[in-house]
């Protein structure tokens, strides 16, 4: 099966602690054709230690002089005082 990207983006990501890093976003067509994350996606999970079950929530703010600015928040589910939520995930590294 030929399998044809359509769209290929580098979004740059301020990240909490005032970072910026650069992750690709691929768009395909055909069986499978949501968004995926590759090129420093995977150096981003390992500096926050993510795993499964964390979310991840990306951000997009559109400046109508700077063009779309993406922020992105790592968190994980937490107990506290016998509730759960969601608590932030910081920079293992």
């Amino acid at each position: 099966m030929l399998e044809i990207i359509l769209l290929i983006c580098m979004l740059k990501i301020a990240v909490d602690c005032g970072e910026l890093r650069v992750i690709r976003c691929l768009k395909r067509n055909g069986v499978y054709d949501k968004p995926v994350l590759s090129m420093g996606w995977l150096k981003f999970v390992d500096d926050y230690g993510l795993r499964v079950g964390d979310m991840v929530v990306l951000h997009r703010e559109d400046d109508q002089n700077l063009g779309s600015q993406f922020m992105i928040e790592a968190k994980r589910r937490i107990k506290l005082f016998g509730e759960e939520d969601w608590g932030e995930v910081t920079r293992d590294n």
